[in-house]
């Protein structure tokens, strides 16, 4: 069990490229509900599903359902964890997101309860705590080494579920997707079939309304301010008039932009003082993971106008992605006249 835990922290610090799997739709009649279609069935009635995957058994790991190769090696690699519903919504409204994780942490099964971790929903025995176990006893983190030696140990001998609990889990799913339902009044709402045309550049921009923040977060936090400059400085009191936003630009999105904007032979001729992008000033500022980029409210203008005129000249579908959220970061961002934080990820 440790060893599977410790592969899931490992794989929390590495950055997902969201591509589409192969078509999955989501079950849509109630009345024919197995178990192991209960939990796609009521989260698709938050956000469509961009890809999922229950599996009750490592025979249920299908290629097919994952958006990519490492993350379908990663869920074989877990032996031990069943039943699981792995999972990304498309554009979730934060609050419903929020509402929805703090819902699944009080719900109280016979002998089961359902825990997050990573992109999953899993099956534990009651009174199991998933995070805590992840350290030492102490409650300290546990060294990397011991984690390295945990992996090695547990690829020679790998864990499996105990069947008789992941039957128990499987009799238990029904009433949990039925409680989560009720308590998130989804009762009479309808599931969502995800589209793959939403990833398209005309898609992207039509997903969601100018002014809806939604949960897709990327590798640099994102909060709009009047000041931004003086966040993160010691002592300092928060704003009151300081907006955090659940969006964000991917790594993965950003370096597929930086790509594109600037072709191999122009970046190698590059001097030190030249702009990364040097047609997109502006976007060039944020290019290094570990470093917080700033734009002041005046400055917020030229950014969208660098960030629209950017759109219109690429294709690759991760850049498209992360220059759509860019684009409404800064929209928002005008519309407030405020400026903007990216913090990075030191």
């Amino acid at each position: 069990m440790r060893f599977q835990r410790a592969i899931i922290v490992l794989a929390l610090l590495m950055t997902r490229v969201l591509l589409v799997a192969e078509n999955h739709p989501v079950p849509r009649s109630r009345n024919d509900l197995k178990a192991g279609d209960w939990l796609p069935y009521v989260f698709s009635k938050i956000a469509p599903m961009e890809w999922w995957s229950f599996s009750a058994s490592p025979a249920d790991i299908k290629r097919e359902h994952y958006p990519d190769d490492s993350s379908f090696r990663f869920a074989q690699q877990n032996t031990e964890i069943f039943p699981r519903f792995c999972f990304s919504m498309f554009r979730p409204a934060p609050e419903k997101l929020q509402r929805l994780y703090q819902l699944i942490g009080e719900y109280k099964g016979d002998g089961v309860t359902w825990q997050l971790y990573d992109q999953c929903i899993g099956a534990f025995p009651a009174g199991t705590n998933f995070y805590v176990s992840l350290g030492n006893p102490d409650g300290s983190s546990m060294d990397p080494s011991k984690i390295r030696e945990m992996m090695e140990n547990a690829a020679k001998n790998p864990p499996h579920a105990d069947p008789v609990f992941v039957q128990k889990a499987m009799q238990d799913l029904p009433k949990f997707g039925a409680w989560l339902e009720k308590q998130l009044d989804l009762e009479g709402e309808v599931p969502q079939q995800f589209d793959p045309q939403w990833l398209t550049r005309e898609g992207l921009v039509k997903s969601r309304g100018v002014d809806e923040d939604f949960y897709e977060p990327g590798a640099w936090s994102v909060v709009l301010s009047p000041h931004p400059d003086e966040i993160g400085r010691s002592g300092r009191e928060g704003d009151p008039a300081e907006r955090s936003l659940s969006m964000s630009i991917g790594m993965s999105e950003n370096d597929a932009l930086f790509k594109e904007l600037a072709p191999a032979s122009e970046a190698s001729a590059q001097g030190s003082d030249v702009p990364a992008l040097p047609k997109f000033p502006l976007m060039s500022r944020l290019s290094d993971i570990t470093e917080d980029t700033i734009y002041q409210p005046g400055e917020i203008d030229a950014l969208l106008e660098e960030y629209l005129r950017a759109q219109s000249q690429i294709t690759d579908p991760r850049a498209l992605r992360g220059i759509d959220k860019l684009i409404r970061i800064a929209r928002f961002a005008q519309k407030l006249k405020m400026g903007i934080y990216f913090g990075g990820d030191d």
